[in-house]
C-alpha cells in the first residue's frame, strides 16, 4: 500500500491555508499544532486484474490552539477545501477519488496551560495503479 498518509500531508501542507504544518503521528510541545493520523480499520481494497486497486483509507486530523475558536475554524477550512479533492492524481500511481469528513469536529480535551485540542475524521476513497 502506498504512503497514503504523507500524500495527504503534503497535499494540506502545500494547497491549504494552515496555521502550521501537519505533524505525523504526535503532537508536539507548541501552543498551536495540527497533527494527521492514520485511523485504525480494517483494509478495504477491491484488486483488479490489471493491477490496480480501489480502497478506504479512514484518517484524521487533530488542531491544538490557545483560542478554541481558531483550532474549529482551521479543521472547518480543512474539510472544506479536503470535500472539493476529487480525482485529485497525486503521482503515477495514486489517485485520491474522494474524501468526506465521517464525523464532525469534535472536543478532544482542553490542557492545563488553556490549550484546547479538536479532532476530525475522514474517509478517502482512493485508487492505485502498477507502477
Amino acid at each position: 500500500m502506498a504512503n497514503i498518509i504523507s500524500d495527504v500531508k503534503d497535499y494540506i501542507d502545500n494547497n491549504i491555508a494552515v496555521y502550521s504544518s501537519l505533524l505525523i503521528d504526535y503532537l508536539q510541545a507548541n501552543n498551536n499544532e495540527l497533527m494527521i493520523r492514520h485511523e485504525p480499520s480494517n483494509v478495504q481494497e477491491t484488486r483488479y486484474m490489471d493491477g490496480s486497486r480501489i480502497g478506504m483509507f479512514n484518517f484524521s486530523i487533530t488542531a491544538k490552539n490557545l483560542d478554541s475558536k481558531v483550532a474549529i475554524d482551521q479543521l472547518n477550512l480543512i474539510t472544506d477545501e479536503l470535500d472539493l479533492v476529487d480525482n485529485l492524481e497525486l503521482d503515477p500511481t495514486l489517485t485520491f477519488i474522494v474524501v468526506k469528513a465521517s464525523t464532525g469536529v469534535r472536543l478532544i480535551s482542553k490542557k492545563d496551560k488553556q490549550e484546547f485540542i479538536y479532532s476530525i475524521t475522514f474517509g478517502l476513497e482512493y485508487k492505485t495503479r502498477r507502477k
